[in-house]
């Protein structure tokens, strides 16, 4: 048996303004660099992102591991 590949399903307009708010400093549009700093024993995983050309930190949000 010949497994496929799923094919790529397109994203809505909705969908692609979400991604370039999450992904862009909201100041200049540079794409941000994200760093995760993880925390075995609490089971959680700390997200910053912070954009490189004004070097500002815009986000920072913290997600528990199941």
């Amino acid at each position: 048996m010949n497994p496929q590949k799923p094919t790529q399903k397109q994203l809505s307009s909705q969908q692609q303004d979400y991604l370039e708010i999450e992904h862009h400093c909201c100041l200049c549009g540079t794409e941000l660099e994200f760093y995760h700093q993880f925390d075995d024993l609490a089971l959680v995983v700390k997200e910053k992102a912070q954009c490189p050309r004004c070097n500002v930190q815009l986000k920072e949000k913290e997600h528990t591991l199941h």
